[in-house]
């Protein structure tokens, strides 16, 4: 007779918040008699002390919003970095500006990312910002990560809760990325549930927490729009940051802090030298055009013939741009619209005029009344 086998039950996870004992009203009565005669900075300081100035606080939520393959999780991460270190976040190319951070340390809960995935792009990103061992050991432990590509949803919510005891006040969690917590982003009362449990987990650890999440290549051209598309998305944190990126791929950051002011809109490009965010001029920001880009072309070849050949760095000198990564979004998005083509040259790639580059070069007119584009439309050419 063959053993009787007894199938348990697989764990259930509740992911609906707790039902908290009912308050009466006068428990949530907000006292302001201590506040009277408090001088500006007594008041200033009732508010949590910053974790990212400009950005978020002690046990708040922030948002982090854009399309795929806008290069936000390595955002995230540089914020990170930042952190960690306490220096700047998106300060400029020559260390100035940006925004204060406070030193602490950094959680980060990956939904999407492979171990080796995420040991990959934590050592690119650390090598590229020093090359010194100590300092290279000094972010390393100052990080925490965790892959979880391969756990269940529902299983999510129980490690989260797990994390409460290994961070303390004014650490940075980050949480990519927010459509493994629910893959539908329309269905309100799932996200609302889901942002309950992390702004709960905000307060309870006095932490900010930082939620990544992407939308597809569809709908409203500004970010900031497909945000405000969904109530619950909007209405649950305290900092939105909507990011969309333009031709040139520069990141216009547009930032609704709830608790900060005076940084509506930030401007910042990924330097592949050293794997930072720098702030960049107003003048990235402007509308890219296909006249825009006439006018790139006659600059790189102004001084050659049309037979000659360019590499990234040549354009970035010609260019006058502040690091290869600008000089290679242009060239790419030319090389798109079939105006130049490109062959390796050793190690280097460069870049020559197809036949379509030397014809805009030769026409008296510019190519955006040849093609008889609006404005409109070359924007949109250009952004596909």
């Amino acid at each position: 007779m063959s053993a009787i086998q007894i199938i348990k039950p697989a764990l259930q996870v509740n992911t609906e918040p707790e039902k908290k004992p009912r308050r009466t009203l006068e428990s949530f009565r907000v006292n302001h008699t201590d506040t009277v005669g408090m001088s500006w900075e007594q008041i200033d300081n009732l508010r949590p002390p910053f974790v990212v100035d400009g950005f978020g606080r002690r046990g708040e939520l922030m948002l982090c919003a854009a399309e795929s393959k806008s290069r936000k999780s390595w955002l995230v991460q540089d914020l990170g970095f930042c952190v960690a270190i306490g220096e700047p976040w998106l300060a400029k190319e020559n260390g100035t500006g940006g925004f204060e951070t406070a030193q602490a340390k950094v959680h980060v809960m990956d939904l999407e990312l492979s171990q080796g995935e995420m040991r990959f792009r934590f050592a690119k990103a650390r090598g590229n910002r020093t090359a010194n061992i100590a300092e290279q050991n000094h972010l390393t432990d100052q990080f925490a990560h965790y892959s979880l590509d391969d756990v269940q949803t529902l299983d999510v919510f129980v490690l989260l809760d797990e994390l409460k005891g290994t961070v303390a006040a004014g650490d940075l969690v980050i949480v990519d990325c927010l459509y493994r917590l629910h893959p539908d982003g329309n269905e309100a009362k799932e996200i609302a549930s889901a942002f309950t449990t992390l702004k709960d987990f905000a307060k309870a650890t006095a932490a900010l927490v930082v939620v990544v999440d992407h939308f597809r290549k569809a709908g409203a051209d500004k970010a900031k729009d497909r945000i405000a598309g969904t109530f619950v998305k909007s209405a649950s944190a305290s900092t939105i940051v909507a990011i969309q990126t333009n031709a040139e791929g520069v990141l216009e950051m547009s930032i609704d802090a709830r608790t900060f002011h005076g940084n509506d809109k930030v401007h910042a490009r990924f330097n592949v030298d050293n794997y930072r965010f720098e702030t960049v001029g107003d003048d990235y920001a402007a509308p890219v055009t296909v006249d825009t880009f006439t006018q790139h072309l006659f600059d790189l070849w102004q001084s050659h013939d049309h037979g000659a050949t360019v590499t990234k760095k040549q354009a970035q000198a010609k260019w006058n741009l502040d690091n290869l990564q600008a000089a290679d979004y242009r060239l790419k998005k030319m090389e798109g619209m079939k105006w130049l083509f490109k062959r390796k040259d050793g190690k280097a790639w460069t870049y020559s005029l197809s036949g379509r580059g030397v014809e805009i070069l030769q026409s008296a007119k510019p190519l955006a009344h040849s093609l008889a584009l609006g404005e409109g439309k070359q924007a949109e050419m250009l952004m596909e």
